[in-house]
């Protein structure tokens, strides 16, 4: 990647003191095993309904083989959140990467990063909402969230920062608030299924399509620009 066309990324949290990571190839593939078991448990109910023993049949091993990885469900849950956090911040990866996206326009780079982002809520829908509940009354979880927020998504900003012309009359308030509703906006609709009333859900394409239109226009930035990593990056 390009220096300049970014601010640095995060360090990805390292596993728990309280989970025993795999050594082996067949305990990393039981370890995946509780940890999709567990994921599809979060999609189906919450985080305090799924318990040690729901999650071992799922994954088709002992309670006690879940006990020789992780301290307690809250063990997992801090696994499932790193698993999360890596997911997000490889789409954040590509979608700043200037060798994918030179001479693109803003609006097709926009469009595809919100398109992927959608694409990994998806994937971890039940472990996202799981997190998101679970912030509310565990400060910790809450911080490193917050982390996870500051140091993704505002990279794809700096990224429009630099090299979109934006109208909006205060840039720096208009790339957070428009983030932050684009944030909100995906966690409602994907993690919790909320559509407008008696309206119906939109599909995916669909969804990125509007958020990026959404975005762009409540910034005033022309979605046709061309990105240009070996131009001079726009003064604001």
């Amino acid at each position: 990647m390009i220096a300049n066309t970014m601010i640095p990324a995060t360090r990805r949290p390292s596993r728990s003191s309280r989970t025993r990571a795999p050594r082996q190839a067949r305990s990393e593939a039981t370890y995946r095993r509780m940890l999709d078991a567990a994921e599809a448990l979060l999609t189906e109910a919450s985080f305090d309904q799924v318990t040690v023993a729901r999650i071992a049949a799922r994954a088709g091993v002992t309670i006690g083989a879940f006990y020789a990885r992780f301290a307690d469900k809250d063990a997992l849950l801090e696994a499932l959140e790193e698993r999360v956090t890596e997911a997000v911040l490889a789409v954040v990866s590509r979608a700043i990467d200037p060798a994918r996206w030179e001479g693109a326009t803003i609006e097709e780079a926009i469009r595809h990063y919100l398109a992927e982002l959608i694409t990994t809520y998806r994937e971890t829908r039940g472990a996202g909402r799981a997190l998101v509940l679970q912030a509310h009354t565990d400060p910790a979880l809450r911080r490193r969230l917050h982390r996870l927020n500051v140091d993704g998504p505002p990279q794809v900003l700096e990224l429009l920062r630099r090299h979109a012309t934006i109208h909006h009359p205060v840039p720096k308030v208009g790339l957070e608030v428009g983030f932050l509703a684009v944030r909100s906006l995906l966690r409602e609709i994907l993690l919790f299924g909320e559509t407008f009333p008696g309206g119906s859900a939109l599909s995916d394409r669909a969804l990125a399509e509007e958020l990026t239109r959404l975005l762009l226009r409540y910034l005033g930035v022309r979605g046709s620009t061309r990105l240009r990593f070996s131009d001079r990056p726009k003064r604001r």
